[in-house]
């Protein structure tokens, strides 16, 4: 850009074609100064393409500036103001000729050398800056951004064509404002208007009746392997995602050496429930590198996604066979060191888990587990120096010990960053072990760090098998048989012996309120067996099924596993979907100190439905428990996870932002049955429902999913910290 002010300057850029930067003119006199750019291009003879490119890449220039108050802000951008004009002043003395003079009329109060600088500084601060506190600053800024947008729609007129005229939709912006009609149009990837449109598109889209809304937002995924062989990353893009986050719970796939790759699809195969063929077969496990691993996936992706970087996957690449041991103060650096490479690479973040449900492939803790408080702080202190970073952690299941808000708080203070921790379950059953977690985001803000809690959208409904384990491994005893062969394991699980064992570690009073359910065989419900013999268990109570037949409880739940070589779907009774506990539940939603969305979506695939939270939340918490109104629904999976991310221009409608949008049908919007789909590589299956209602969805501008059918296209971005996100500050750092 060619930096301008006078009025003559305008006019010869645009004759030469040269894109401009204006500086220090208030908004309401660009519209005329740029009418001037116009008319130079005009006479410059540039033909409609280049002119309506010129006026699109049109800038203003302003200076931001944020401190703790006002007044900070003002007396430290004056002093920076004072070295720069001093500097500009000798650069026109000591590099124009002897006889060089300025022609008058181009000068102004700040380029004037006659003007003092006690005149100079405070036009600048008012014609070309933004300053203040950030609650001062963050209106204007945004205000002067739409105001431009306005402008510079309004002077593009010949040649000018929309990409997408989203025409007559009830928009629903994610800031939780009202909705209203209107009219969105899409040019180049970005939102250029919002409201009453009278450009022309390639393509318009009736949404008469529908909503149209900013593209949904999912704090927490597991697609890190999912990404090469499903590149449209379902069943997430059909029901309205546009940009996800991978790689929680510690459990990212790079930084990779080869020794590891083996270790860490075992481990995914059994703590996250992805199939081990799958992950065998459908990923390359080529990349060593943070950024190889992002460089293989770009321009490949339907939806945006970012990656946190794991603790377990940097233990293991450090420390090897050692890594389920505590760490020496040189393995301790090593890994500073390869974290701090990987968020230079474009790392969202650093993510970990002390979580006793997660187990590697052998059945051991995850190497995050054998890390200490002070090892976690130091990894977190590496963020300070990387923007647009966060913390994701799993600290432990049931009540938060002192010890650990402790540890998340200087986590937080350490990094300079929001942390979120995963999961927190809400249901009348547990109302005293989520309001005493939730204390832990008091105790950190009192000082001064931010920990927010992630909840789920809908009841929990957790499907267990014998085969995968998962949970049931944090029972006393069980570990050691879940990690045996197979067959082996059948063995195991017919003995009477053993199971005595299982059984009275399924009931040790140990065990987190939250995972009893999980061990109670009595309440389970068979949901799917795989065989002839048990076919006729399928849908039925095994309490009623060990009545009937006079057996024990444990026993019909064992039998029925072994018939089906451990395959058998089991359904335990966690309660949840009772009125109070939806009342509890879109109490929480609105409270500022969680956030809607541990979807857990790519993980878990015989497990969980909570990939669909986002219709989830449109249907059984507005139109069916009337918990939310439509417009805060959206806000609470658009705006609020997209500011807390730190995404850039992502998670409203608004001019100049990117086109992430969804367009569906608020009467219908909802998820489709649970069924499994075998689509995995190797045949393998998975949980998962298709969506309703959502008719449109657009990523980058460009349009991905039409009437439940993909469009084929790939317009998702690998998200890089820094450049696609942007720091959110902590109390301590506001």
């Amino acid at each position: 850009w060619r930096s301008v002010i006078s009025p003559g300057s305008f006019t010869e850029c645009g004759r030469l074609g040269i894109p401009i930067l204006t500086a220090r003119l208030p908004v309401e006199r660009i519209r005329e100064r740029w009418a001037l750019y116009e008319a130079g291009l005009d006479e410059g003879g540039h033909d409609a393409e280049t002119k309506a490119h010129l006026l699109e890449k049109s800038a203003l220039w302003r200076n931001v500036y944020v401190a703790e108050s006002d007044a900070q802000a003002e007396d430290e951008l004056s002093a920076l103001l004072l070295g720069t004009r001093e500097h500009m002043m000798h650069v026109r003395e000591a590099y124009n000729p002897d006889d060089f003079e300025i022609a008058p009329e181009t000068l102004n109060p700040w380029t004037d050398p006659a003007v003092p600088d006690e005149t100079a500084v405070p036009y600048v601060l008012e014609t070309g800056s933004i300053y203040g506190s950030p609650a001062r600053v963050r209106e204007p800024r945004q205000a002067t951004r739409r105001n431009i947008h306005v402008i510079r729609r309004s002077t593009i007129q010949e040649g000018f064509m929309l990409d997408y005229l989203i025409k007559g939709g009830t928009l629903v912006d994610g800031t939780g404002a009202p909705r209203r009609s209107g009219n969105v149009g899409v040019k180049d990837g970005r939102i250029v208007a919002v409201g009453s449109i009278d450009e022309a598109a390639k393509e318009t889209i009736d949404a008469t009746g529908k909503i149209v809304a900013p593209g949904f937002v999912d704090v927490h995924t597991h697609y890190d392997a999912q990404v090469f062989w499903d590149p449209d990353i379902s069943p997430s893009s059909y029901h309205g995602v546009t940009t996800v986050f991978a790689g929680n719970c510690g459990f990212s796939v790079a930084p990779l050496v080869p020794e590891a790759g083996d270790y860490l699809m075992r481990l995914l195969a059994k703590v996250e429930g992805m199939p081990l063929q799958a992950l065998q077969e459908g990923v390359p496990w080529n990349w060593e590198s943070f950024g190889s691993y992002l460089d293989l996936l770009e321009g490949k992706m339907a939806i945006n996604i970012g990656f946190l970087v794991g603790h377990s996957a940097i233990r293991r690449v450090v420390m090897g066979e050692d890594s389920d041991k505590p760490a020496s103060r040189e393995q301790l650096d090593a890994m500073k060191a390869l974290l701090k490479q990987s968020l230079a690479e474009g790392g969202m973040g650093f993510s970990s888990s002390q979580s006793p449900t997660h187990n590697d492939g052998n059945g051991q803790p995850v190497p995050s587990r054998a890390a200490t408080p002070e090892e976690l702080v130091e990894l977190a202190g590496c963020l300070k120096d990387y923007p647009g970073t966060l913390l994701e952690f799993i600290p432990s299941v049931g009540p938060f010990s002192d010890e650990r808000k402790q540890l998340m708080t200087d986590m937080s203070l350490a990094a300079g960053r929001s942390l979120n921790w995963n999961v927190m379950i809400v249901t009348r059953g547990t109302k005293e072990i989520f309001e005493a977690q939730l204390t832990a985001s008091d105790y950190a803000a009192e000082r001064g760090a931010e920990v927010k809690a992630l909840t789920f959208a809908q009841p929990v409904s957790l499907r267990i098998n014998l085969w995968s384990g998962f949970g049931l491994d944090s029972f006393p005893g069980w570990a050691e048989v879940l990690a045996l062969p197979i067959d082996d394991r059948k063995k195991a699980f017919a003995d009477p012996a053993v199971r005595e064992k299982l059984v009275r570690g399924a009931n040790h009073p140990d065990i987190p309120l939250a995972l009893k359910a999980t061990g109670n065989f009595k309440r389970m419900l068979v949901e799917e067996t795989f065989s002839e013999t048990t076919k006729t268990y399928e849908g039925r109570v095994i309490g009623d099924i060990a009545q009937e037949e006079g057996r024990e409880p444990s026993d019909v739940f064992f039998d029925i596993a072994v018939a089906d070589d451990l395959k058998t779907t089991f359904l335990p009774n966690l309660g949840g979907d009772d009125e109070e506990s939806w009342q509890l539940r879109g109490k929480v939603w609105k409270d500022p100190r969680t956030l809607v969305g541990a979807s857990d979506a790519g993980a878990h695939l015989d497990m969980i439905d909570t990939f669909a939270f986002s219709t989830t939340l449109l249907s059984s918490g507005v139109r069916d428990h009337g918990l939310l109104s439509l417009e805060e629904a959206v806000h609470e999976i658009t705006d609020r996870p997209a500011r807390f991310l730190g995404l850039k221009e992502r998670g409203r409608l608004e001019a100049g932002w990117h086109a992430d949008l969804v367009i569906f049908d608020a009467d219908s919007v909802g998820k489709g049955p649970i069924h499994t789909r075998y689509d995995l590589p190797a045949g393998a299956g998975r949980l998962y429902c298709e969506a309703e209602g959502i008719e449109h969805v657009f990523v980058n501008g460009q349009e991905i999913v039409r009437n439940n059918q993909l469009t084929g296209s790939k317009p998702g971005l690998v998200m890089r910290s820094g450049r696609d996100t942007e720091t959110v500050p902590i109390p301590a750092n506001q």
